[in-house]
């Protein structure tokens, strides 16, 4: 359009220099034509150029973002190398701590057993009023060659009650009825007084009949060689009804 402007301008102000050009010359409209094509080409330049630079901005973020994205990823995989590592220690000790706590248990369960087989082999020398008390316990205790269900821990309980029970019997004065045979063999009532598990003395309700214990590998025997009067004396002190005093009880050293 420029250009057409100034061919009019010299067209009119100096006509005698410059020869007429027609409107419609096909020289000035392939000028005009190639003009506005290099104007579209130009803003079609600036346009690209604004679209290349937003591009390059949003290229550059992606970038940014994914470096962040690498770095943060970097950061995890070394921890989680220093984890693995410190994992495979801690399976590494767990794993020896295991065989030392194997090789305990073993122990531990050789020894009970040695306790459970202990203790069946005593109990029928146990009084029948301990017999009784620990009956629920030894139930619990496998014999020897059995095999059991039970865990270890649950038969290590059973053997320290009966351990319990044992010991605090047997340091303790006991007094309880029971049946003895007299010499005619009828069973009479009497009342027996245990000092633990050493030695026990009897002596009827009546008074007429009494005698000394002892324990033996197949439970206690008797003998009718204590005096009675002594013995019921003996019994009163230990259950709080009579005076202190001296008693003379036959012993049995073994």
């Amino acid at each position: 359009m420029r250009f057409l402007f100034a061919v009019l301008l010299l067209n009119f102000f100096g006509g005698c220099f410059v020869p007429k050009v027609s409107a419609f010359d096909p020289a000035l409209e392939s000028s005009q034509a190639t003009f506005e094509k290099w104007i579209d080409v130009r803003d079609g330049i600036a346009r690209d150029k604004r679209s290349w630079q937003e591009e390059k901005e949003l290229l550059a973020e992606e970038i940014r973002l994914l470096k962040d994205e690498i770095a943060t990823l970097k950061e995890k995989s070394e921890r989680l190398d220093t984890e693995t590592g410190q994992t495979e220690k801690d399976l590494a000790k767990i794993s020896s701590e295991n065989e030392i706590y194997k090789s305990a248990a073993e122990k531990v369960e050789k020894a009970v057993a040695g306790f459970e087989t202990s203790i069946h082999k005593l109990e029928p020398a146990f009084p029948e009023v301990l017999q009784e008390t620990l009956k629920p316990l030894v139930s619990r205790l496998p014999k020897e060659g059995t095999k059991t269900k039970a865990g270890i821990s649950e038969r290590m309980q059973a053997v320290i009650g009966v351990l319990s029970q044992v010991d605090k019997f047997n340091n303790a004065l006991t007094t309880v009825p029971e049946l003895r045979k007299n010499a005619e063999g009828k069973e009479v009532q009497v009342q027996t007084l245990y000092l633990g598990l050493s030695q026990a003395w009897f002596v009827g309700l009546d008074g007429a009949f009494a005698g000394h214990d002892v324990p033996g590998p197949e439970g206690w025997t008797w003998t009718s060689d204590a005096d009675a009067q002594q013995v019921k004396t003996a019994i009163n002190i230990q259950q709080n009804t009579g005076v202190a005093q001296y008693v003379g009880l036959p012993v049995t050293v073994k």
